[in-house]
């Protein structure tokens, strides 16, 4: 099964580069399919080291849906709780 993924333009940028750059070092053509194939089974081999990185990206506040949605321990994970006084 094939799926299709909406990527950037800047995304879409360095993807073409990078095939190029791999198709040029490596001496054989790749697919961008195969490209992402490829990508994400080197992320998935060295997944705590991608959790880290998106966990040291700033955080964006949840909105109220989603703390009114949320699991009371997600969201003192989140802190986003409230506090009764």
């Amino acid at each position: 099964m094939v799926t299709s993924v909406k990527l950037s333009e800047q995304s879409k940028k360095v993807l073409d580069a990078l095939q190029a750059e791999v198709t040029l070092k490596s001496g054989s053509k790749i697919s961008q399919q195969e490209l992402l194939e490829l990508l994400l089974a080197d992320a998935e081999q060295s997944k705590e080291e991608l959790i880290s990185k998106i966990a040291e990206r700033p955080k964006v506040p949840l909105s109220y849906k989603e703390i009114k949605n949320s699991k009371p321990a997600e969201r003192l994970r989140s802190g986003n709780a409230r506090r009764r006084h």
